[in-house]
């Protein structure tokens, strides 16, 4: 039996160590020799595994662009990251930008005139997001040595900077591109009509916008059918502030990206230049509504199966065991309770989206606060079910989660409600990619609708225990395995502390983890003294 264990445990150790592979970075310097004055390509090199990818400069509906920062010696400066043309990346209607295989950000570095001879050291910090069902952040840091001396000499990776430099978007003032509003805004959303001039067989066309702070160019864009020497596209612009641009930048790729251009547009509002665009009938607003909600109900459901969430699930699915000796009214209300606190905070996530303030699910990761917090957060909620301190509530003492459940009135249900949806908030079901990232560009009415369906889902197996006692009937009798139970239900979530933990690399470097975790211990003592000598009354207070 000893043997299993070690052989399992080397196993899923194994297992975690690939996990935490799927991107892998270095640094790359076109020169190992330059003189000062010089300027030299550096490239961040991104190897994914296959089916996993990493975020373009605008990374779409959802996801984090990979982000640079560097340490270099002083007479050293880097210019801006000069990034390849993206992939568009369609997960059941959520569009991203995305970069497989690998990707090569370059990064000028200039050398100033006054730098002495010498070796110096480049290093730089990189995080990115890395997907490919569901997201994990990426970091890593990343250096090269380079000698400034008389000579300039070519490095082994000035062949790869070379290619990837070639296969950047060209300049694109030949295109003649122009940009125009197609009509009136409707409410936070706007039509725009792209257009220039054709080069040769376009083949697939995609234009990919850059970022902006006050506005957002929707990726869904439509081909219009115009004369053979243009190009014509419409898009949906959507605005933060209530202004819109007069100008817009990205990219274009035609033929699958085998030809791309950088592009500025100037946007006017006379479309009479655009007589074959404009005159084509309006692309229909999206569809599948109810597909969905459906998939946000469906994604609440597997939020359920979260480790940071099934405790939760089932200790209140214990609190029904202890209370089988209740009216079936006090339970119903129970339920009702838990469900109304589970919505309301899922109507304040959505109230963040509809304000702006939140973009996407899983923007929390960027948050070092929210890092912090839900990791402190998991870590007391695995020490309350080991029984290691007490929570104590106004109007009920309360030993540990199960005991909360057993013993709550409605502010105990209701706050359990809220719990859980703070503790799914650090869990990411695939479901939900598709139907949050949909719903963000839609309405208030239709986000709106998005949270309440994901909230309902994750509250519906407690909420249809609670209303049929017949299901109650499938659960097991109340007894002494109900405290080894909720023993038990403290490893995944002390598990998912231990992920978070990782996250703060992200953040604070690779210490982060080392003074984080330091903090949980002395935490961890605090509450140990607490519980132990005054909660339980030792002699020795």
């Amino acid at each position: 039996m000893n043997k299993w264990f070690v052989t399992m445990g080397v196993w899923l150790g194994s297992i975690l160590l690939a996990y935490g592979l799927n991107t892998r970075a270095r640094l790359a310097l076109a020169a190992d020799t330059v003189r000062p004055g010089d300027t030299i390509l550096a490239g961040v090199v991104l190897d994914m595994n296959p089916g996993w990818h990493t975020y373009w400069r605008n990374p779409g509906e959802s996801g984090m662009a990979t982000e640079i920062k560097w340490s270099l010696p002083e007479g050293v400066e880097a210019g801006a990251i000069r990034w390849p043309v993206p992939d568009y990346y369609d997960a059941d209607g959520l569009v991203t930008y995305v970069l497989h295989d690998q990707a090569v950000l370059l990064v000028p570095l200039t050398f100033a005139s006054q730098l002495p001879a010498g070796r110096l050291q480049i290093e730089a910090d990189v995080s990115w997001l890395e997907c490919e069902v569901q997201c994990v952040p990426g970091n890593a840091v990343v250096e090269a040595t380079i000698l400034v001396g008389e000579e300039r000499k070519p490095s082994a990776d000035a062949p790869l900077l070379d290619h990837a430099e070639s296969r950047l978007p060209r300049d694109g003032a030949s295109l003649n591109a122009v940009g125009v509003w197609e009509r009136s805004p409707e409410d936070d959303h706007r039509a725009l009509l792209l257009e220039w001039a054709a080069q040769g067989d376009t083949g697939t066309v995609r234009f990919f916008p850059y970022g902006s702070e006050g506005w957002e160019i929707q990726p869904q864009m439509e081909r219009l059918p115009v004369d053979k020497s243009r190009v014509a596209l419409r898009a949906s612009v959507r605005s933060f502030d209530g202004e819109w641009p007069t100008r817009v930048a990205g990219v274009i790729a035609q033929d699958g990206g085998q030809e791309s251009f950088e592009v500025q547009l100037d946007i006017g509002n006379d479309d009479s230049q655009l007589p074959a665009a404009a005159d084509t009938p309006a692309r229909p607003s999206q569809g599948g509504l109810a597909l969905h909600l459906l998939l946000a109900l469906g994604g609440g459901l597997i939020l359920n199966l979260m480790p940071c969430v099934l405790p939760i699930l089932s200790l209140k699915v214990l609190s029904l065991v202890r209370q089988s000796g209740n009216s079936a009214g006090e339970r119903r209300r129970h339920g009702i309770v838990y469900t109304l606190g589970v919505l309301v905070s899922f109507w304040a996530i959505g109230g963040l989206v509809i304000a702006g303030r939140l973009a996407s699910w899983g923007e929390q990761f960027q948050d070092p606060r929210f890092i912090i917090a839900v990791t402190v957060l998991m870590t007391l909620v695995s020490l309350n079910l080991f029984g290691v301190f007490e929570v104590v509530l106004p109007g009920s003492a309360v030993t540990g989660a199960t005991q909360l459940a057993s013993r709550e009135g409605a502010g105990g249900a209701f706050f359990n409600g809220v719990l859980a949806v703070v503790l799914g908030a650090s869990c990411v079901a695939p479901l939900l990619a598709g139907a949050v990232g949909w719903a963000i560009s839609k309405p208030p009415l239709v986000i709106f609708l998005v949270f309440t369906m994901i909230g309902f889902g994750l509250a519906l197996p407690f909420l249809l225990l609670s209303f049929f006692p017949s299901l109650q009937r499938l659960l097991p009798k109340p007894g002494a395995w109900m405290e080894k139970f909720k023993m038990a239900m403290g490893f995944p979530m002390l598990a998912t502390a231990a992920w978070l933990l990782s996250q703060t690399t992200i953040h604070f470097g690779a210490a982060g983890p080392l003074w984080v975790g330091l903090f949980l211990v002395f935490l961890a003592l605090a509450l140990w003294i607490h519980g132990e000598f005054i909660q339980r009354g030792g002699k020795r207070k």
